[in-house]
């Protein structure tokens, strides 16, 4: 094998497993219901910081569906002094009683573990 067919195979192999890393994520799994562990989130003192035209919010939104009614959110361009007084610096932003933070989309299986809520049943 020449030198040249060499290199196009490390490329396209290199290509092809960051492909596999950016894309062949596993996705959460359909949960039942989110809104029992909504409210656990909500009740652990677990709050989100993110804004309406930030497309990771709007992805992690998605993932509660309608039970994204029962988390506590804070929209920081309405609320710019407390998101400056918290030092949220990037969206989504998770924060915790415990004062831990995540920040970016997380799964529900991250978000349980942080806030030591159950995970939900997932649907069958």
């Amino acid at each position: 094998m020449s030198k040249i067919s060499w290199i196009i195979l490390i490329v396209c192999s290199v290509s092809l497993t960051a492909a596999i890393l950016v894309f062949g994520k596993s996705r959460d799994p359909s949960y039942e219901s989110l809104d029992s562990f909504a409210t656990c989130l909500a009740d652990q003192g677990a709050v989100m910081y993110g804004a309406d035209w930030c497309p990771h919010c709007k992805r992690q939104k998605e993932l509660f569906g309608d039970s994204f009614r029962l988390v506590k959110y804070i929209e920081c361009p309405q609320n710019n002094q407390l998101c400056t007084d918290k030092k949220i610096e990037s969206y989504p932003t998770w924060e915790f009683a415990s004062g831990a933070r995540l920040e970016g989309e997380q799964s529900i299986a991250v978000l349980a573990e942080k806030a030591n809520c159950p995970l939900p049943p997932i649907k069958r």
